[in-house]
């Protein structure tokens, strides 16, 4: 069954996803309940929003959300994901609502059975596709029995395996981020957080590309090793997986702001860092109906300009985040406080004064969520606070880059790292008489970070060891220079001596930013010697044209 509405859209099919035209005409869209037709449906409507037709998107899944269940899951994830780049309290009022709503829908196709159905008679009930593709979803035994797929059109049992791997992938890569102890009480309900099964199961799912989920497990798995590495662990991408995954996804969305923004962050952890600021642009200039998700943009802009220390810029992109975004204004100012004070190409007196009233709005800004502060914020504020007491900032814009684990990104390249260490030692030596045990302290981390990046262990070890001696009030420095110290026992291949530094590391408690250094932790146990052999990757090199990307 078919509907006609005016809109200004030519043909999209499954054979020709890109076709787009400006003249206005009619297009056909299915209003058809069975399920392979709604997976198409949700097929075409991840294109147009891959695509930036966002507005044509969120029309798309809206006309049946009420009645399918991929509409009604894919119109609320639409919204979902408007609410939360706007923080708008109506959007997330609305978005919630959907979710609801969708549930109620999903619930719907669920086959209702008697409790003596359920427990005896699992294998022999008869389910529509729909009601089977929820109801089981996780059920290894329906993926894996023919008895129950005989008859049915195999392209659902095709999708059903593409959906279960990825949930399954998802599910198991997220708990995997989790320290031990909390993995331990999963374990005991039967969850089991395993990393080596989710990535799997989200190769799999990828290489299924002739399903709805292939694309979305691409896309996970790329957003897990270009940003969650970086966030959640120490650092340690897969980047032939990435290049094997990212030309198929340039192909289908080439002037997609997501994959733009991800090609970026690929460039950048190669330390393209030029190449990596015009994607970021171009990220920015591809779409204009989700502006929220130009702040992302500037925020990465922002530290890219950074690790070429061009201060200058990274200021006006905090003072842009600043204007125009809602997420964490504390922080904004902050940024564009401490890159303003490493901006020497501003006269001493103004910069001093332009600090100084920046540093105090800091606290001002600071928001709560549920009644607690947000960490980063809480941290911003003490060090703005010290500022003012002390009228020390000195190397608080590395600090905060080496907090965002930009070292770890622009480590592999020595013509970055080697003009900071210049930097850093030149400023200690011309300023180091005038600051105190806490700055020294910093000065060491930092000075130890970058001859590790650069493989000088000794020296960096040296650093780090005298660190750990000194009485300072920065907290957070003392377990950050153990890790360091692991780090580079974990280079030289002493295992059990990185190990024990790292339990060291986790023993330190109370101090800024703690629940982020647990999960560099978390992560650097993982891969101790200890990380299981993934299974052999699916091809999925054959979606595209040519066998590497073209930098």
């Amino acid at each position: 069954m078919t509907e006609n509405r005016n809109r200004a859209w030519s043909r999209l099919t499954n054979d020709s996803e890109l076709e787009y035209t400006d003249a206005p005409e009619t297009f056909t869209y299915s209003n058809s309940l069975d399920l392979l037709d709604t997976i198409k449906e949700t097929t075409i409507t991840l294109n147009l929003f891959m695509n930036n037709k966002f507005e044509l998107a969120e029309e798309r899944m809206a006309v049946l959300a009420d009645r399918s269940m991929y509409h009604a899951l894919g119109y609320s994830t639409i919204l979902f994901i408007k609410a939360m780049m706007t923080c708008n309290k109506t959007d997330m009022e609305v978005a919630m609502e959907m979710c609801k709503r969708a549930c109620t829908v999903i619930e719907s196709k669920r086959q209702k059975l008697s409790l003596s159905e359920s427990i005896f008679n699992m294998r022999q009930k008869l389910m529509t596709d729909g009601g089977h593709r929820i109801g089981e979803l996780y059920c290894e035994k329906v993926l894996n029995d023919d008895t129950v797929w005989k008859g049915r059109n195999p392209m659902v049992r095709r999708q059903f395996e593409s959906g279960v791997r990825m949930g399954n992938g998802m599910f198991n890569l997220g708990l995997s981020t989790l320290p031990s102890k909390v993995l331990r009480l999963l374990a005991v309900v039967g969850f089991s957080g395993d990393k080596t099964t989710g990535m799997v199961d989200l190769h799999t799912c990828a290489s299924m590309t002739d399903t709805l989920c292939s694309p979305l497990a691409m896309m996970t798995l790329l957003a897990w090793h270009l940003i969650a590495c970086f966030l959640f662990g120490s650092g340690q991408p897969d980047l032939r997986v990435c290049h094997q995954m990212m030309p198929a996804l340039m192909h289908k969305y080439p002037n997609g702001a997501i994959i733009l923004f991800l090609r970026a962050r690929l460039v950048l952890i190669m330390s393209q860092v030029d190449s990596a600021i015009c994607f970021f642009n171009k990220s920015v200039n591809s779409q204009n109906v989700y502006l929220q998700f130009h702040h992302i943009c500037y925020w990465e802009l922002l530290f890219a300009h950074a690790y070429n220390r061009d201060w200058t810029k990274s200021a006006n992109y905090a003072r842009l985040l600043y204007k125009e975004s809602k997420w964490s204004r504390c922080v904004y100012i902050y940024l564009m406080c401490i890159f303003f004070a490493a901006d020497t190409s501003v006269e001493e007196n103004k910069r001093k004064e332009t600090i100084a009233a920046l540093a105090r709005k800091v606290d001002a800004c600071r928001m709560r969520i549920a009644g607690k502060s947000v960490p980063i914020e809480k941290f911003c504020a003490r060090r703005a606070k010290r500022f003012l007491s002390t009228g020390s900032l000195l190397f608080a814009h590395y600090e905060f880059v080496y907090f965002w684990n930009g070292f770890d990104i622009i480590g592999q390249n020595a013509n970055l790292i080697e003009p900071i260490l210049k930097d850093i030692e030149h400023v200690w030596k011309t300023e180091g008489n005038k600051h105190d045990v806490d700055d020294e302290s910093l000065y060491l981390l930092l000075k130890g970070v970058c001859l590790q990046k650069l493989h000088k262990y000794v020296e960096a070890e040296d650093c780090f060891q005298k660190l750990i001696q000194i009485p300072t009030q920065f907290t957070y420095l003392p377990p950050n220079a153990t890790f360091e110290l692991a780090q580079i026992r974990i280079a030289y291949g002493m295992r059990e001596e990185a190990e024990a530094l790292l339990a060291k590391a986790r023993q330190f408690s109370g101090y800024p930013m703690e629940n982020k250094l647990h999960f560099r932790i978390h992560s650097a146990m993982e891969n101790l010697g200890a990380r299981t052999p993934m299974a052999p990757m699916p091809n999925v090199l054959s979606l595209t044209h040519s066998k590497s990307m073209p930098f």
